[in-house]
């Protein structure tokens, strides 16, 4: 392995030394902790990322419960509304595996974009929407109660939880828009940016467990010189994540 022209930079951490391109990071090693032991056989992204997530190789014959999942299953919700895991910007690998539908993570695409679709229609009346609610279950009592399965389960628990979400004032956790333009300076422009200050507001209303998620890091080609692109980003963003959880005592 060579570091090429990247240079090794003293950081937080006694003893700890990362890349130049993560001089904000640098001060804030001491929060960090480096696993060396990260490594793994698997030699294609899918199988990889299934791998870190898991714990596992992939298997036929069942899906393995990601690590959010255990962390919630085994410490339970924090936020009896929000849901307990919640992906930022990608995560297709992660599921709840075997465990029930409660402990799967909640997807989030672009984060400007908030919690999409989560709010009712000006067109339908809450009576209105109620009232379909009760259809619906009286519709698929006689199965849910023949059927019980888990699959079953997850799609009235999804209902469920998607309604409670709705009429909750939590919901205000996805919308970034409500904070102050200096700490989204702090954060950064781009979407790991975003990301990262949504995964602080979610931590802030009790969502136990967050990934942001960040792609494009396999370089084939021109290596440095991507990282030179790819790092400064990334150090603003983590950095900064660092700092506002501190600074709230959340950390």
């Amino acid at each position: 392995a060579t570091q090429g022209p990247t240079e090794a930079i003293q950081t937080s951490a006694d003893g700890v030394r990362i890349s130049s391109h993560l001089k904000y990071l640098s001060r804030h090693m001491d929060k960090c902790v480096v696993l060396n032991s990260m490594s793994s056989t698997q030699g294609a992204h899918a199988q990889g990322q299934y791998f870190m997530h898991t714990s596992y190789e992939p298997r036929g014959t069942i899906a393995h419960a990601s690590l959010g999942s255990w962390v919630n299953r085994l410490g339970g919700r924090l936020n009896q509304t929000l849901p307990g895991y919640v992906t930022v910007g990608g995560g297709r690998y992660v599921t709840a595996g075997w465990m029930e539908s409660a402990y799967a993570p909640l997807p989030i695409g672009d984060p400007e974009d908030g919690l999409a679709n989560s709010t009712r229609s000006d067109t339908i009346s809450d009576k209105d929407f109620h009232r379909r609610l009760d259809r619906v279950a009286k519709m698929n009592k006689a199965f849910s109660e023949r059927f019980k399965q888990k699959q079953v389960r997850s799609y009235t628990e999804m209902y469920d939880q998607a309604v409670k979400l709705m009429g909750s004032t939590d919901l205000r956790a996805f919308d970034i828009d409500k904070e102050p333009d200096a700490i989204k300076g702090a954060y950064g422009d781009g979407r790991l940016g975003r990301g990262c200050l949504l995964a602080r507001r979610l931590v802030e209303h009790g969502v136990r467990f967050v990934e942001v998620v960040s792609g494009g890091w396999d370089t084939h080609n021109d290596n440095f010189g991507e990282m030179e692109e790819k790092l400064p980003p990334l150090d603003r963003a983590l950095s900064a994540l660092l700092a506002d959880l501190d600074a709230r005592g959340l950390l």
